[in-house]
C-alpha cells in the first residue's frame, strides 16, 4: 500500500505540474539518455496537434494529454519506443490536414521514429469512418495487439484522470460516473489483473466521488472572443 501511495503521489505531482504549464520540462523525469528521442517525438506531435485543446475548466494544449500518457508509460517501465509511441499515439487519428491520410502519417512516423513506434501508433489509431459509438470503440480496443495494450492502458488512465481532476464543463456527477464505467470497460480489455496500471486505475477511479479541478494558471492560455468582421 505504501508503494502505491508513493506512486500515486508522484503521478499527482507530475500531472499537476503539467496542468500548470510544465511542458516538456517533464522529461527531466526520464533517463537522461532517452530525453533527446522523447523530445524529438514530442516536438513532432506538438507541431501536428498545434491549436488543439483538451476539454476542461479551461482550454489546455492537447499536448498536456500526450505528456500525461508518456509519464504513465515511463513510470510503468515501458520501453523507449513505447514511450515515443505514447507521445505520438493520436497524430494519425486527430491531425490529418489537407489531403493527408492516416497511412501518410503512419509512414512519416515510421521514417522518423522507426517501424516499432509506427506499428504501435497504427494499433492505437481508430480508423476513419468507424461508427462513433462506445460499442464500436470497445470492439476496436478488444483487438489491440498485446504489445500495444500498455500504451492504451496509459491513455485510458490519463483520460480518467482528466475527467476527475479537470472535469469538462457541463459534466455532472452522473456524467463523470458514466465515464468511469466506460473506462473500466476499456481497462478490463487491455490490462492484466494486479498489474501496476490496473492498481493505479482502481486507485484513481475511487476519486470520482468528489471530482476537483486543479489550480490552473490563469495566464496560461488567453482565449479571445471572435472579432466581428470589419465593415
Amino acid at each position: 500500500m505504501l508503494f502505491m501511495d508513493q506512486v500515486l503521489k508522484k503521478i499527482t505531482d507530475v500531472f499537476t505540474g503539467i496542468y500548470q504549464g510544465a511542458g516538456d520540462a517533464v522529461f527531466n523525469e526520464a533517463n537522461e539518455a532517452d530525453r533527446p528521442s522523447l523530445k524529438a517525438a514530442f516536438n513532432y506531435a506538438a507541431k501536428k496537434h498545434e491549436g488543439q485543446t483538451r476539454r476542461g475548466q479551461q482550454p489546455r494544449p492537447y499536448t498536456d494529454h500526450l505528456l500525461m500518457v508518456w509519464f504513465l508509460t515511463h513510470i510503468s517501465g515501458q520501453s523507449l519506443e513505447a514511450q515515443q509511441a505514447a507521445l505520438l499515439h493520436d497524430v494519425a487519428e486527430d491531425c490529418l490536414k489537407n489531403a493527408e491520410t492516416q497511412e501518410d502519417i503512419l509512414k512519416e512516423i515510421k521514417n522518423l521514429f522507426g517501424e516499432n513506434v509506427s506499428s504501435i501508433c497504427r494499433d492505437l489509431t481508430l480508423p476513419l469512418g468507424m461508427e462513433d459509438t462506445d460499442e464500436a470503440e470497445l470492439d476496436f480496443i478488444s483487438k489491440i495487439p498485446k504489445g500495444s495494450q500498455p500504451i492504451k492502458s496509459c491513455d485510458n488512465l490519463a483520460n480518467l484522470w482528466d475527467a476527475i481532476h479537470d472535469t469538462p464543463k457541463k459534466w455532472t456527477g452522473d456524467r463523470i460516473k458514466e465515464d468511469v464505467v466506460f473506462r473500466s470497460q476499456i481497462k478490463d480489455l487491455v490490462t492484466q489483473p494486479a498489474s501496476l496500471l490496473d492498481k493505479l486505475f482502481a486507485a484513481v477511479s475511487t476519486l470520482a466521488g468528489e471530482p476537483k479541478s486543479p489550480v490552473l494558471k490563469q495566464s496560461r492560455i488567453v482565449v479571445r472572443p471572435p472579432q466581428p468582421p470589419k465593415p
